[in-house]
């Protein structure tokens, strides 16, 4: 998990947009990118797709898409380029208490393979 950029003591799983410019990245290309730049974890691919997860307004119209992803043989690096945030392993249990109030990172957790 990594540090919240908006609280102290906050912790968060890695996320980010799908470029668009110069062309559209699919969301699988986009997970390792982020999982790279975020939180400086390297992984040669993903293992399952654990599910999409969509926002919506008030009035029921969906403002962002999520897609969440576990990977295959993570490799963490000693620097990468958001190196400034805190880095954090957890307990599965842990990680649920952190998500409580993150309903998508809290519902993908549920649906991981350590929940099992």
């Amino acid at each position: 998990m990594l540090a919240g950029k908006k609280k102290e003591g906050v912790f968060v799983l890695p996320r980010d947009d799908c470029k668009v410019d110069p062309e559209e990245e699919h969301p699988e290309k986009a997970a390792l990118r982020v999982l790279l730049e975020e939180a400086g974890v390297s992984a040669d691919y993903l293992t399952r797709l654990i599910g999409s997860f969509d926002d919506t307004s008030k009035k029921g119209r969906v403002t962002a898409q999520h897609w969440m992803y576990e990977v295959h043989a993570p490799a963490l690096l000693d620097t990468w380029s958001n190196a400034d945030r805190e880095r954090v392993w957890v307990t599965y249990e842990e990680a649920l208490t952190a998500t409580e109030k993150k309903k998508m990172s809290h519902l993908a957790l549920e649906k991981c393979s350590l929940a099992a």
